[in-house]
């Protein structure tokens, strides 16, 4: 399906579909392309993006850090091995958890706007998310690979690792008395 040439098309709506295919032009603000059966999307035209819903298909790889007005991602449930928002500053919600236990390396530097990062049961070894001022809820539950997290210097009121049963090297310093939820446990996180 190409919608490249409407180039007036601002807000483009296509979910629970059979879609493989998908192109567009550069006036896009807003695409839900989720439930369908895409292997891969191209966004390359698409730089006034600010929201992203595109899960619940078959994406292998998602090339959004170009996408530098982007604020809403939701690349949940895929199969996504690596995912780089590196220096999308504006970028405020970010769902990328069971992309299938392949998700590996995910990169947030520079994602200053960064408030609710979930990325619960992926293949994440090491995550370093420090210094981004806004987070407020991380969900990193059932990364059961991950070794290391830095989160230092972030206003957190919600942190669940819960199942992280490999994690050796936490640091939270420098959050402050925000944290009101920290979930570690089976037990912490299911209290009778």
């Amino acid at each position: 399906m190409s919608v490249e040439e409407n180039k007036n098309l601002q807000h483009f709506s296509c979910n629970t579909n059979e879609i493989i295919e998908l192109y567009f032009g550069s006036s896009l603000l807003s695409l839900d392309c989720s439930q369908n059966e895409l292997e891969e999307l191209d966004l390359t035209n698409c730089l006034n993006l600010q929201t992203l819903l595109c899960f619940r298909n078959n994406l292998q790889q998602l090339k959004v850090n170009h996408l530098n007005n982007l604020e809403y991602l939701y690349c949940h449930v895929n199969f996504l091995s690596e995912l780089d928002c590196s220096d999308m500053e504006n970028l405020q919600e970010l769902y990328c958890q069971y992309n299938n236990w392949r998700l590996k390396d995910l990169y947030l530097d520079n994602c200053n706007s960064l408030r609710t990062l979930d990325a619960a049961e992926n293949a994440i070894e090491e995550l370093d998310i420090s210094n981004l001022k806004n987070l407020d809820f991380v969900s990193l539950k059932g990364c059961v690979a991950m070794n290391y997290l830095n989160i230092n210097d972030c206003p957190l009121t919600f942190l669940d690792f819960t199942g992280c049963v490999k994690l050796a090297d936490l640091n939270l310093d420098g959050c402050g008395d925000s944290i009101r939820k920290l979930y570690f446990s089976e037990e912490a996180a299911n209290p009778e």
